[in-house]
């Protein structure tokens, strides 16, 4: 296990603790581990691939942003009602049988 040193000015040791304390750590030391462990396991979830095409990757928050804006330039607004979801589900589960009917149809 690495060892890690940091230095923090009196005030900022005092901001830490009293917010570590409020979270319920027992000390400024477990919040600060907790919050690299939490940073750290952010960073592996962010990094996990879902297959998704390149052409769909977001790469950053403005990538993302530009794609939603997209999106909402792309047409009239229509109301999404749960017929339509099912709709939806079914078109899915259609084209990832590859166009093939349910079984039993």
């Amino acid at each position: 296990m690495t060892r890690l040193t940091l230095q923090l000015s009196e005030e900022m040791e005092a901001k830490l603790s009293a917010h570590a304390n409020r979270s319920g750590y027992e000390s400024l030391e477990q919040y600060v581990e907790a919050f690299l462990r939490s940073e750290a396991q952010s960073l592996t979830d962010a990094e996990e691939d879902y297959g998704a095409p390149d052409h769909l990757r977001m790469n950053s928050e403005e990538g993302l942003e530009e794609r939603l804006l997209e999106g909402l330039g792309s047409g009239p607004e229509i109301e999404v009602t749960d017929a339509a979801w099912q709709n939806i589900g079914g078109e899915v589960a259609r084209r990832i049988r590859g166009g093939r009917p349910p079984a039993g149809s």
